[in-house]
């Protein structure tokens, strides 16, 4: 409940008051005066009556899944997934992308690469370039966080040639990322590498126009990575840009 995005006030956080409520244990009295001031000013005392939370049909199996996912509740969570899953007789991008955050939800990183997969072929099919190097690019990032970099390979050589024709690409937060994506990639294979060097060219060129627009992770693998790939004048321009953004 404590990391839930809106001001820690989840479907959780309902069900946990009911039963502090209903046990009415001196001890815990100290839990409401945790709360801050967006949660009391957020928190609806309507929701936490009983009519409300344990009404026949007032629930769904999704209303299980965040419950059990606030609560980190990690058996439950992937059960009531694993249902949500038999549930879904015919998937689209919608379910897919739902899926997605589930599988990320209980840490399954086979079933998210799955889902990408899946999401990703029907973007392509579209026709829709954009969406399909953005699903891609996440594609290629779970490859990375994997250990999976031939396969990430592999899937940055089908966004390369579609993101490039979208004008100043570099600029904008999913080319940074594809940015980002092709420097891990570099630093694995080697300066040596076909696969370096393919995407050395891609990105060489834009990564001091690019280096205005990113965070500090972003600059400092930009760096390194022309460092990692013998450009000293390109590094040292890089460095000079960070100590005047300094």
């Amino acid at each position: 409940m404590e990391t839930n995005s809106f001001q820690g006030i989840g479907d959780a956080l309902y069900y946990a008051v009911f039963l502090l409520q209903k046990y009415e244990r001196e001890q815990d009295q100290i839990l409401f005066q945790e709360a801050n001031f967006d949660t009391y000013a957020g928190f609806d005392p309507e929701l936490i009556l009983e009519k409300h939370l344990f009404s026949k049909g007032t629930s769904d199996i999704e209303d299980c899944i965040n419950i059990a996912s606030e609560l980190r509740e990690d058996v439950y969570l992937s059960l009531f997934i694993d249902m949500w899953i038999k549930d879904q007789t015919d998937w689209n991008k919608e379910n897919l992308r739902t899926l997605v955050y589930y599988e990320r939800w209980r840490n399954h990183a086979e079933g998210e690469i799955t889902a990408l997969k899946k999401l990703a072929e029907m973007e392509r099919i579209e026709g829709n370039q954009h969406n399909y190097c953005s699903t891609a690019s996440s594609l290629a990032e779970k490859f990375i966080e994997t250990g999976r970099l031939d396969e990430a390979w592999e899937t940055m050589a089908t966004i390369i040639p579609l993101i490039t024709k979208e004008e100043e690409w570099f600029l904008y937060g999913l080319g940074r990322t594809i940015i980002a994506s092709c420097i891990h990639i570099i630093l694995h294979f080697g300066a040596e590498s076909r696969q370096a060097s393919s995407l050395w060219q891609t990105i060489k060129g834009i990564l001091q126009p690019a280096a205005n627009h990113m965070g500090t992770d972003q600059y400092q693998l930009a760096v390194s990575v022309s460092k990692f790939m013998g450009d000293t004048k390109l590094e040292q321009r890089l460095i000079r840009i960070r100590k005047q953004r300094q």
